[in-house]
């Protein structure tokens, strides 16, 4: 077990250490939208005026002129297509639209309603940048803050570089997961006071509403008199958007069991694969600005002992079972609470359990 660790600590350095920490591509577009994210989670919109070694002059739609240090910048994206938004002026008022142009002095602004609006810049106070999808019947549908998984299950949609979340669920288990690069996170937990856990994760979007993915969840105790040691290695997929998606998992397990000798009457623990792959399938449908409704299944083999008292033999028979659980999400831009009822589905079991967790993204 501390062989696995060490590789995963050795593999996350490597890493880690590989990217180069400048994000900035020789760009002489001066005419696109860009958004740029700051370590220090400042989000500016606006276009690139001029792209230096060190430094961009970047024209905010909002402050204006800016100079841009490269090395503080960890995400710069090209905002493609219609360019909407929603604009906030210093009175309060709120106007949906499509960005038409905007010099030193105004902004054109076209909404559905009201035409074409010609604004002051002094009487701005606030430009979001939003693309046209997040616009349903007139209500704005803010980016989903957690795509990358369901209620513990992963989806194949990966963090971006710089980002993360924390995750509490049941008050004693916490976790944290951070984006190395747009195509790597890496992250690990505690269960309190029983076991730790990794959980290095990979995903790449393939096609449009395609994502491929995969990773390893590796967990062991604190307590040596425990004898716990469990862990998976999982493929994924994940078909949709961000707001409405369906991901299967499937992964091979392995695990630290305990072995009984009925002739001898002696206990010992070894690390053994599993007989048969494991599954999750999961889903998200967003159905209201700050509500989803998810679904996680996971259907795993167990192993039942028995003992046949004629030949004097062990046998172990490995049965599928399965936990399905349904529930909601409540979120905000950056935090979000699950709620949901998970019941298994073993033989012999009639009850349900409530999931309740919290998740804050930074």
């Amino acid at each position: 077990m501390k062989t696995i660790f060490l590789i995963l600590t050795i593999a996350f350095c490597f890493i880690a250490k590989a990217q180069d920490p400048n994000i900035i591509p020789s760009i002489n577009d001066t005419t696109s939208t860009y958004l740029i994210k700051l370590n220090d989670n400042t989000e500016l919109s606006g276009k690139i005026l001029e792209n230096k070694n060190n430094e961009i002059i970047f024209n905010d739609i909002t402050i204006g002129k800016v100079n841009i240090p490269v090395k503080k910048i960890v995400k710069l994206v090209r905002l493609s297509g219609d360019q909407y938004c929603i604009l906030t002026t210093n009175d309060g008022k709120k106007f949906i639209g499509q960005i038409i142009s905007q010099n030193e002095t105004e902004l054109n602004l076209k909404t559905e309603s009201l035409g074409v609006l010609t604004i002051p810049n002094t009487k701005i106070r606030d430009i979001k940048l939003a693309e046209k999808e997040q616009f349903v019947n007139g209500k704005y549908f803010f980016p989903n803050p957690h795509p990358t998984r369901y209620f513990f299950a992963p989806s194949a949609i990966q963090l971006e570089r710089g980002e993360g979340y924390y995750q509490n669920a049941y008050v004693l288990a916490n976790s944290v997961q951070v984006g190395v690069t747009d195509h790597f996170s890496m992250g690990g937990g505690i269960v309190i006071p029983v076991l730790f856990f990794l959980t290095p994760k990979f995903g790449y979007k393939v096609a449009k509403n395609v994502y491929l993915g995969g990773g390893l969840l590796v967990a062991a105790s604190f307590i040596p008199d425990m004898h716990f040691g469990l862990g998976v290695g999982y493929g994924s997929i994940t078909l949709g958007s961000k707001e409405y998606n369906f991901t299967l998992n499937a992964g091979w397990g392995f695990s630290k069991a305990e072995t009984y000798n009925s002739q001898t009457q002696t206990s010992d623990y070894k690390w053994k694969y599993a007989k048969k792959p494991m599954f999750s399938i999961n889903g998200a449908v967003r159905v209201a600005p700050k509500l989803s409704l998810i679904t996680e299944n996971w259907i795993f083999a167990t192993e039942q002992y028995t003992y046949d008292s004629y030949t004097g033999t062990d046998t172990y028979e490995s049965r599928y079972g399965s936990i399905i659980s349904f529930g909601f999400r409540l979120m905000g831009e950056r935090n979000s609470f699950d709620l949901a009822m998970a019941i298994p589905t073993f033989e012999g079991t009639t009850f349900g359990f409530p999931y309740v967790d919290y998740v804050f993204k930074f």
